[in-house]
């Protein structure tokens, strides 16, 4: 994963995060994993714009750290603090090798886990997120599917994106998203295959007690939206899925 990548379609990433899917399916998700943070210490690593920093943070969390590897990234994050502080601090790193930040009742990672181009490099991602929790510390995050087929790939364009791999997919074959935005413009950026039981040792073997994926749904308000044909494609495979974890 490269920040100057990120760097180069910032603002178009962030209003990707305002597709359907992200609403209805991913956010939802995501929150329901988090549960309650009140009083909590929270490090959002790969954390962007800071959308879920600052949701984390309206949640009652004591302390939220952004960490993202995007320079432009973070400066969205920060100038959205400047208009409405709300006493989160962001800074520039690479989740892989940031190290010890501090101890957190949770670490989000939000697509970070899916840059991992290896085991090796996996196990660096969780290595990180281990050294950062406290003991019964829990790690929650949204990330790539990578049980889902590559036949699908192309059916996911009316929920404004497609996916694409090599075939046969191999393990750290990149796995291209391109994502499209209302306005008609578009772009791109990969994430990397890795069988899921290479998640599982990866866990297993920095110490993790217990590992999961978790499936997302689509929340009523998004059925009754869209219709409950429209989410057919990505009930039926998801695309991205959550993940969780603990320490």
């Amino acid at each position: 994963m490269k920040g100057a990548e990120y760097d180069s379609f910032a603002k178009e990433y962030q209003e990707s995060k305002q597709l359907p899917f992200r609403t209805y399916a991913e956010q939802p998700l995501l929150l329901n994993m988090i549960g309650d943070v009140t009083g909590k210490v929270v490090l959002d690593l790969g954390c962007g714009e800071g959308i879920y920093a600052r949701i984390i943070k309206e949640r009652g969390a004591k302390t939220v750290v952004g960490v993202d590897i995007s320079g432009e990234m973070i400066a969205l994050a920060r100038a959205s603090e400047r208009e409405d502080p709300r006493g989160i601090e962001y800074h520039v790193g690479d989740a892989s090798t940031v190290g010890q930040i501090g101890q957190f009742d949770l670490v989000l990672g939000s697509y970070i886990l899916n840059y991992a181009r290896s085991l090796s490099h996996l196990e660096a991602f969780c290595r990180v997120i281990h050294q950062n929790l406290k003991p019964n510390g829990r790690f929650v995050g949204m990330n790539d599917n990578t049980a889902n087929n590559p036949d699908h790939y192309a059916g996911y364009r009316k929920y404004g994106f497609v996916k694409s791999s090599p075939s046969p997919r191999r393990e750290g074959d990149p796995v291209t998203y391109t994502m499209f935005l209302p306005d008609g413009s578009s772009f791109s950026f990969d994430n990397f295959y890795l069988d899921p039981k290479t998640y599982k040792k990866a866990f297993d073997a920095v110490g993790f007690k217990s590992m999961l994926w978790r499936h997302p749904d689509v929340i009523e308000a998004g059925l009754s939206c869209l219709g409950v044909s429209y989410w057919d494609e990505f009930l039926a495979d998801p695309p991205v899925i959550g993940i969780e974890a603990s320490k």
